[in-house]
């Protein structure tokens, strides 16, 4: 069996906004102390954006991960699934829905908008539980897997909406299928 805590990146907005990025590695501490402490993690993998690696930074810390247990690999990265403009336009889009950004972000909305990079993003996590961490001869353990929300979301069939630091727990077994198992923490919603 192996479990996958997947994480949503902490607060940090395009650019370098030392404020936002403080925020964000609190965010992180914090979910890292609360919700993660209980897991004994055997490995720690996350993108390659900025967002990513300082996050994965932070909960390395507070959880005592190894550095040679950390992995950057690009499939947890979307710009690698999808083009950037694509997710920059569902991203407006959802801050403009009818109902509010919140009904807006969410899985169930950017399936709407463009189910064929909602696809991708579902492949790509696949490919990275199942041809990443089978190519690490990780076929069973505790892993956390830090990204951002279209990812980390991509296969929960609810259409969860997490905020920054937002946490679903995904398990699979023998036969390999991935499947969202709960959400450990909605994530926070900050302006």
């Amino acid at each position: 069996m192996i479990d996958i805590i997947a994480m949503r990146h902490g607060k940090r907005e395009q650019g370098d906004d030392p404020k936002l990025a403080a925020r964000g590695a609190e965010q992180v501490a914090e979910v890292a102390g609360k919700y993660l402490a209980k897991f004994d993690f055997d490995y720690l993998y996350h993108g390659d954006r900025r967002r990513h690696i300082g996050s994965a930074e932070v909960a390395a810390k507070v959880l005592a991960i190894p550095v040679d247990r950390i992995f950057k690999t690009g499939l947890l990265s979307i710009e690698s699934v999808q083009g950037y403009g694509d997710i920059e336009r569902c991203v407006a889009e959802s801050l403009r829905h009818p109902d509010g950004a919140d009904a807006g972000f969410n899985v169930k909305n950017w399936n709407k908008l463009n189910p064929v990079m909602m696809l991708n993003m579902r492949k790509r996590f696949l490919e990275f539980c199942n041809e990443e961490l089978i190519c690490n001869h990780v076929t069973e353990g505790t892993i956390l897997a830090i990204s951002s929300s279209p990812l980390v979301e991509a296969l929960h069939e609810d259409g969860f909406l997490v905020g920054e630091a937002g946490i679903i727990r995904y398990q699979g077994g023998a036969d390999r299928v991935i499947r969202p198992v709960e959400v450990i923490f909605e994530g926070f919603f900050e302006n």
